[in-house]
């Protein structure tokens, strides 16, 4: 089990290695459990210790599992295995009212290279993830610049960045052209073309907008998506706003 946190890191914030019980002393007709049925049609007197013993397993797996998703305040959980071990994992968490989604990934099921081809797919499932996110954003900037609540480009989106103003902010990759802003070393939450706009003009200074925009936004506890266009990079910039724009 790995936990790794949403900001860049060299690795994983966490890593555990959960054994439950086996089934050792069970006579081999009585091995049940998901993914081996065994015996005539599956019915046999020691199929439901076997199940029992996957189902205690998988509550202590969930247990692990809730710490972690503690630790790194987790947006999402992949899981590879067994789908009825899965569905025992799902049951397990739903009871403790955790609503992060668990999304199945293909891996994990034994054998030289299981861990590596878990991690491939998680990472695969990982991108995807991602781009639904950005996607879902998108979608609601767009209806909601209809109706004051975002606005659109840099310049608009400043003094709602400095009154605190931002839900999310939404910033393109491609900032190769990208202008100078104006900071404050002392209130990080301002950021403003105008070196006259900050607290003490005198010790203002310069830096790239999305460094001083991400700044301002970390300050005030505001979202941030990548900002695509045509699933492209985009130069462009913009803001979801905790309440309407009357600009």
């Amino acid at each position: 089990m790995t936990a790794y946190p949403a900001y860049p890191s060299h690795g994983p914030a966490s890593e555990r290695d959960v054994t439950g019980d086996d089934l050792q002393g069970i006579d081999v007709m009585s091995r049940g459990g998901p993914g081996n049925l065994g015996g005539y049609n599956g019915r046999f007197p020691g199929k439901s210790v076997a199940q029992d013993m996957w189902r205690d397993n998988t509550a202590k797996v969930a247990q692990h599992v809730r710490d972690a998703v503690a630790e790194v305040d987790a947006a999402v959980i992949f899981v590879g295995g067994d789908q009825e071990a899965i569905s025992y994992l799902r049951d397990n968490l739903s009871e403790r009212r955790m609503d992060v989604p668990i999304l199945l990934v293909a891996g994990g099921r034994g054998g030289p290279d299981a861990e590596e081809r878990l991690h491939e797919a998680a990472a695969e499932a990982l991108r995807e993830f991602v781009v639904q996110g950005q996607e879902h954003v998108a979608a609601e900037y767009h209806r909601k610049l209809a109706h004051d609540q975002a606005v659109s480009g840099t310049e608009p989106t400043l003094p709602m960045l400095s009154e605190a103003r931002v839900r999310t902010l939404l910033l393109g990759a491609a900032r190769d052209r990208e202008p100078q802003l104006w900071g404050s070393p002392t209130e990080p939450i301002l950021v403003s073309s105008h070196r006259t706009d900050m607290d003490d003009p005198e010790s203002a200074f310069r830096a790239p907008a999305s460094a001083l925009m991400l700044r301002s936004a970390v300050t005030s506890d505001s979202g941030f998506t990548e900002l695509r266009e045509n699933g492209e990079p985009s130069g462009d910039s913009g803001a979801i706003l905790r309440y309407a724009s009357h600009t």
